[in-house]
This record gives C-alpha cells, structure tokens and sequence, in this order.
C-alpha cells in the first residue's frame, strides 16, 4: 500500500531522493471506488497526507506553515471542500468530470504523435547530444525498418539554462539538419518532425537591459539561502518576461522545430529551501504557488494551440490545464520493476492522470531512466515495450538496436502492431471520444 507523508500539495518533479513527493500533474479531485469525490477550492494551503501511519486514511489539511504564509491569503486559513455521491466511481467522474475538469476540446493531439513512436534524446549522456550523435541515433530507424514520425531532443542541446538556440559547438548546422532529416526522411516511409525541450528558465546573462525583471525574485533574507544564479525562473506574471520567452520559442519555430516538450513549470521548484511564497518577489502575486504551474500551462497554450504544431507539443506539468489538450509528460520513470515511479507505477499513474483530464499521456521512455545512465535490462525493456504499446503515447529513447537481434525485431513487431492495428482498431475511436468528453483512454 501507497504511503505518502503530510506535506505541501505542490506540482513537484520526480527525482530517485528524497521521500514520496506529489508528482507534476495534481488536482484537487479525489474519488474513491466506492463512488465518493471529494473536491476542494483551488487556492487552498494544502497539505495531504495518504495512508501516513498505516491507518488507510487520507488527510487534509489547511496550514500556514512552509511554504505557505499568512499573508499571500487575503480569505485567511479554511478549509473548502465539497462531497459527491454517486451509485459507481465511474458514474460521479463522468458527471462531474465536464463541470470540473474538462471542457471539450477543440481537437486532440495529432494523431502520428500517439500512433508512432515518440523517439527522444532524453537517455543520452551530455557527451553524446551533439549532432553527431544525433544523426548516428536517427539512422538507427531506417537502418533497423522501425517506425518513426517525431524526434523530441531534449537534454543540453543550448549553450546554457535560458537559452533557446542550438549551441553551435555541438550543433554547427542544426537548421540544415532538421530539415535534411524531414527530406530524408518522407522520402522513405514518412516525415521525421523535430521537437525540443524548453522550460520556464532564464539565462544569468544577457537580460541586463530589460525594464523590467524577467525572472522570479526573492527577498533578502530568503537569497541568504540560495546559491548565485539559483532559481532564475521565468517571472510569468510579467508580460515582458511572457513576451520574450514566447519570442524565443518563435526563433525555434523559425528553425523548422516543429513542436516543444514545455518541461519545468513545477510548483515546489520556486521554494529552495526554507523560502516562503512571502519571498517571492514577482510582477504580480501568485495566489497559490500551483498557480505558476497553471499560467504556465496557459503560455505554453497560447504559443502551440494556435499554430500548425499546435498537435505536436507536450507538456510536463500540469494544474487546471486540461483544456489545453496537450499530451501529458507523465515521466521520466526509473528502471526499476518497482511501484515508486517503476514499470509498477506506469498504469496507476497514466490511469490516474486519465482521470485527472489527461487522457493523452505518455509516461517516460520505455525501460526508464537511471541516474547511471546505463541502459534497462533486457527483460525490463521488453516487459515495458510489450505494456507502453498499449498506452495512449509511447516514448522510445533507448534503441532496441542496443541489445540483439530478437529485441529488434520484437520492438519492430509491438510499434507496427500499434501503427497498423491498435490504431485503426481501437485507438482512433478512443482519442476522439477523450477529446470529445474527457473519458480516459486507459480506464479503471
């Protein structure tokens, strides 16, 4: 049984230390099997516990303690929360989940980004993210006949954190690259589409002659704390600082990139340790910490949605951002066969993000990460391909290539089996449902 101490219910980035921590995509929604769904306001100084002494309790509470503090909630201390009832769990989600969660979108995900593969750069060690090391990976896919459509790299590939252009040392023409490769690439089976990872994060250089300040602040007693050039977040209550992070994604978009893994965002990253939301020093104040993660959801929206590559872009946190309709970056997971973010935690945690208003979810590379950086286990990557081949978006970041020659084929026979039968036969009819009605594709 699930064990999670009392503590800030905050967005938080899974990392292998540490205790049980909440992960990057929360609600204030929580049902039970037995057809009970309890839900709380939205800007709460919520701490919740689950099955904290072994007792099978879940607990709430409402608390100024850190990091929340008396004075960044004008309503004061309560605790709002309302109790529904229905006959079945299914029952109440699907009458409350339109009112609360999810209005109808206005379309899905492209379909290639859940019917192919999602290959990605997100095992490689720093050393081999250059171009390179890219083209060697990407000549894997025709060399070995596996299925491809988007490449997502994500990783270092910038001179530094905050900065949204290729590093040229690594990348010396990455532009001709990425269009090379959708030449290349269509000319076979179909087009390989370029997405990078970005995140609200700005650089310590190089933004000394903005107006006005682009990035989060803290005060003077919370930075005796923090580290030089710690926490450079992106000010998103700041239209200047909104202005040139989007105008930055335009410069990648300009490059041919055709989507974006809006990674970061996360709630817990704005309090280093002992800071208060009191410290935060922003253009205008964030009613909850969570709300940084919702107007980030909100940025990433108003940048992908009304473009072409609206279908193309994930994200990797998420608070009220439902009606974005983006697919959700449940992951990383780690490789272990483990229910703490393991092969074990794959289906919770994909079902209950289909519950939460995410049904297009991807949850990791296949075979997971480790912070070693070595590859999965033979049996470990199958098992997991065999299982993600039944998910609503599957990430492939480990080639089969890297094992023998039964791996390869087996990989090659799950991704076709996907592409030419669970698609047609299933998956198409349940991403158009999910997007009409919110319904999970991966169902309780």
């Amino acid at each position: 049984r699930v064990s999670v101490p009392s503590q800030p219910y905050l967005t938080h980035k899974f990392t292998d230390s540490g205790g049980v921590k909440f992960d990057s995509f929360i609600e204030p929604y929580f049902v039970s099997a037995n057809g009970a769904v309890l839900l709380l306001d939205s800007y709460l100084p919520l701490f919740v516990s689950i099955n904290d002494k072994k007792d099978g309790q879940l607990v709430f509470k409402s608390a100024f303690l850190e990091p929340y503090s008396p004075d960044s909630f004008k309503a004061g201390l309560t605790l709002s929360y309302k109790v529904c009832k229905g006959f079945s769990a299914r029952a109440v989600h699907q009458r409350l989940s339109p009112l609360r969660l999810r209005p109808p979108l206005p379309a899905a995900p492209s379909g290639s980004l859940l019917q192919f593969p999602i290959w990605s750069t997100r095992a490689f060690q720093d050393a081999q993210l250059n171009e390179a090391g890219l083209i060697e990976f990407t000549s894997k896919f025709s060399v070995w006949k596996l299925p491809y459509n988007h490449l997502f790299i994500v990783g270092n590939y910038s001179k530094a954190s905050g900065v949204f252009s290729f590093n040229e040392k690594k990348f010396p023409h990455s532009h001709q690259l990425i269009m090379e490769w959708k030449e290349k690439f269509s000319s076979k089976v179909g087009e390989l589409l370029v997405g990078v990872e970005v995140s609200p994060s700005v650089p310590e250089t190089g933004l000394q002659n903005s107006e006005s300040p682009v990035h989060v602040q803290y005060s003077s007693s919370a930075t005796q704390n923090m580290r030089p050039g710690q926490n450079l977040l992106l000010d998103i209550t700041s239209e200047s600082a909104v202005h040139w992070f989007k105008s930055q994604l335009r410069g990648l978009r300009d490059m041919s990139v055709h989507g974006f893994l809006f990674a970061g965002g996360h709630a817990a990253s704005l309090f280093p340790r002992h800071t208060l939301q009191s410290d935060l020093v922003t253009n205008r104040s964030l009613l909850h910490p969570n709300q940084y993660t919702e107007m980030y959801g909100e940025i990433a929206g108003s940048i992908a949605m009304p473009t072409a590559d609206r279908g193309y872009s994930i994200l990797g946190s998420g608070y009220l951002a439902q009606k974005h309709g983006f697919v959700a970056d449940a992951g990383p997971f780690g490789s272990a066969w483990d229910h703490r973010k393991g092969l074990k935690a794959v289906i919770p945690t994909t079902i209950t993000c289909g519950l939460l208003g995410y049904p297009f979810v991807v949850a990791g590379p296949v075979g997971g990460l480790s912070f070693s950086g070595t590859p999965p286990s033979k049996e470990l990557y199958v098992r997991w391909l065999s299982l993600a081949t039944y998910l609503p978006a599957l990430e492939m970041a480990w080639g089969p290539w890297l094992y023998d020659q039964t791996v390869i084929n087996h990989a090659r026979s799950m991704l076709e089996f996907r592409q030419l039968v669970l698609w047609p036969k299933y998956f198409a009819e349940l991403v158009e449902e999910a997007a009409k009605t919110g319904t999970p594709i991966l169902r309780p």
